[in-house]
């Protein structure tokens, strides 16, 4: 037989939980008879209950979260899709296409609706240019010089075609990548001047990239520019993107005037990032 007595000199304290008052009275009893002291407490359920409120808000930021990216990279081949037929002939191949994204982008957009149940900033920001980068893009004027190579890095495949075929429109040269892995290899490929750089990449997300060609010298003189759907005013959003070597950021959808101006300062001799 087993012994509860406890000596009284050393009485212990014993919490009990439990949502059955019987199951509490009846333990009460018995841990009494032993010599302990029962106390009852009532927070179990409210701890648990808090618990459940703190992984299901956490459950609901990363959904809300995912669903800012998907909708954020509609909205950005939607947006270099309807700029790209401002620019084209309507008899174009390139107007046909930007039509079909349109389309796909904007049925894709009625399904994510529709699976809610119906339940910006935008624009052009510098986390503290790194040297010698310092002029402001958006002053400079809206022309593209003709031979500058560009990385397009985005897992949005349309996003990603249609600001390409933009910038072809301004007679720059550019190579497309879905994910980080594929950026990497095209960069030491091609040595773009370049590259724009979507930051939720599968595989190697955009900061890991942008961190491995910076440990590169060779690739020091390349214009980096983060694409991104969130919005990064925090010091330690910027302060991220600067360590790992970013001059630029821009949110989605990209105004591509915007882009446009950036990308003309960079190729004048004395603007951000130029190169020889």
């Amino acid at each position: 037989m087993i012994n509860l007595q406890k000596n009284p000199i050393a009485r212990e304290c014993v919490l009990l939980y439990s949502s059955t008052p019987e199951t509490l009275a009846r333990a009460g009893r018995v841990l009494e008879a032993a010599g302990f002291i029962p106390k009852v407490s009532g927070d179990l359920d409210d701890r648990e209950s808090g618990q459940k409120r703190e992984r299901t808000a956490a459950e609901h930021q990363k959904f809300l979260a995912a669903l800012n990216d998907e909708l954020r990279n509609s909205l950005s081949a939607i947006s270099n899709a309807v700029a790209l037929l401002k620019l084209t002939p309507s008899d174009s191949r390139s107007t046909q296409i930007a039509k079909e994204i349109l389309e796909r982008q904007t049925r894709h957009l009625i399904e994510v609706a529709n699976a809610l149940d119906a339940t910006d900033d935008r624009g052009l920001a510098d986390p503290e240019p790194r040297e010698p980068h310092g002029s402001d893009p958006a002053k400079a004027p809206a022309t593209a010089g003709p031979t500058r190579r560009l990385l397009v890095v985005d897992d949005n495949q349309d996003a990603a075609r249609s600001l390409a075929m933009l910038l072809e429109n301004q007679r720059y040269q550019v190579e497309i990548a879905h994910d980080g892995r594929t950026a990497l290899d095209l960069a030491y490929r091609d040595h773009p001047q370049v590259l724009l750089l979507d930051l939720g990449l599968p595989e190697l997300d955009g900061y890991q990239v942008a961190e491995r060609l910076r440990a590169d010298p060779q690739f020091n003189p390349m214009l980096l520019v983060a694409i991104t759907g969130h919005s990064l005013n925090g010091e330690e959003s910027r302060g991220r993107l600067k360590a790992v070597g970013f001059d630029y950021f821009l949110t989605k959808p990209v105004d591509f005037e915007q882009l446009r101006a950036l990308l003309t300062a960079a190729s004048s001799p004395s603007g951000p990032g130029a190169t020889s």
